[in-house]
């Protein structure tokens, strides 16, 4: 578990928390960056936790550039996130695979070096204002591979399962709008077992 300013964030596969290593944190710009092993072949979750801050906040998860809705909290609490929804009633789990030889080269969805092998969590502090309709579901793209040789790990989604009926959201307004970016951004580096990590 990596934490700064009163939230915490952890990825577990098959209930089990993977190691974080060498986290670092930027007081300048509120983030904290560590490098995890991905466990070929297993599905993961990301998790988060706000320890007591009074205030809603909404998270953006972002796997190798590709946005997926997170989920609203409300002062404090804990929530996670299994895959990408796909339908009112159906989502795709996230799952760490190896890059497949005919997986395209380049980026997809306008993903930048930056973010391929990287699963970001940002949270926000917002105030709510009103409900409003049901977020837009898209399928999520086969592979974002980047520049990674085939047999490296990457994300891929799994195949369709159910998951709790889709409800609709609210529009929200930062909580300060002087300072409306991200409140802390925990940023999961994943590597192949082995690859560089100490693990």
């Amino acid at each position: 578990m990596i934490e700064h300013r009163g939230f915490s964030a952890w990825i577990t596969s098959e209930n089990m928390a993977l190691l974080e290593i060498e986290p670092r944190v930027d007081e300048k710009k509120h983030t904290v960056t560590c490098w995890i092993a991905g466990p070929v072949g297993k599905p993961f979750v990301v998790h988060w936790r706000d320890h007591g801050s009074k205030i809603d906040s909404a998270s953006y998860i972002y796997i190798d550039g590709f946005k997926v809705s997170g989920q609203f909290l409300f002062g404090k609490g804990e929530e996670l996130r299994r895959g990408v929804r796909v339908g009112p009633r159906e989502e795709r789990p996230f799952v760490f695979s190896k890059i497949d030889p005919d997986d395209a080269m380049g980026f997809n969805d306008k993903a930048t070096n930056k973010n391929v092998g990287s699963i970001v969590l940002e949270i926000k502090l917002i105030k709510r204002t009103e409900v409003y309709g049901l977020n837009k579901v898209r399928e999520p793209p086969n592979v974002i591979r980047g520049h990674r040789q085939a047999g490296d790990v990457c994300v891929k989604y799994g195949e369709t399962m159910p998951t709790a009926e889709q409800q609709p959201t609210w529009r929200i307004r930062p909580h300060d709008p002087k300072s409306p970016g991200p409140f802390v951004t925990f940023t999961f580096r994943y590597r192949t077992k082995g690859q560089g990590l100490a693990c």
